[in-house]
């Protein structure tokens, strides 16, 4: 298999009930926190299907846009995107409890989505740093801290949603 797109293409109408989360699905879902999905996907209550998701990203963001970032994932994320809300495996796909920060000032980078995989069963996407100077700066600072801000993070994103609710989780993701 030479390609994600080609996963998709293949295993694209089986259904996460048929067959449980993969490695392959997981990086796929790992994708998703390089997009910009502020003003898309919110907190709590106030989900949407990938699918939708990815109808409202393309409103607000253009394929030129994304060409021009510097961060490699981002410019492909988009296009799995895009490959992912045609199939029957993630566009029903529930979105919720998206988080992004950049502080140029902390060097740091963080994002996080929930993407409900069934009932009482979801993924973590954690994203990772990218190719910007805050990206490489906090790539350096894991050699020497712990934690780093992002990491903190991370731990405070799970405690808050997931604390007290009786839900399995898989967590993946960058860096």
């Amino acid at each position: 298999m030479a390609s994600l797109v080609e996963y998709l293409n293949w295993r694209g109408d089986i259904t996460f009930a048929q067959d449980s989360l993969n490695a392959v699905d997981a990086l796929l879902l790992s994708q998703l926190t390089y997009l910009d999905l502020a003003g898309i996907v919110g907190v709590g209550e106030d989900t949407c299907t990938l699918e939708q998701a990815a109808e409202r990203f393309w409103e607000l963001h253009t394929e030129e846009e994304l060409k021009q970032c510097v961060a490699f994932a981002m410019r492909t994320a988009g296009e799995l995107l895009n490959a992912m809300a045609k199939t029957k495996r993630f566009s029903g796909l529930t979105l919720r409890n998206y988080e992004h920060r950049l502080d140029r000032k902390a060097e740091e980078q963080f994002s996080a989505l929930e993407i409900v995989l069934g009932e009482q069963e979801s993924f973590i996407s954690f994203g990772g740093t990218d190719d910007t100077l805050v990206g490489w700066k906090e790539d350096f600072n894991l050699c020497f801290l712990f934690p780093i801000p992002s990491q903190t993070h991370a731990t405070e994103y799970l405690e808050r949603f997931f604390s007290d609710r009786k839900t399995k989780i898989y967590i993946g993701g960058h860096s």
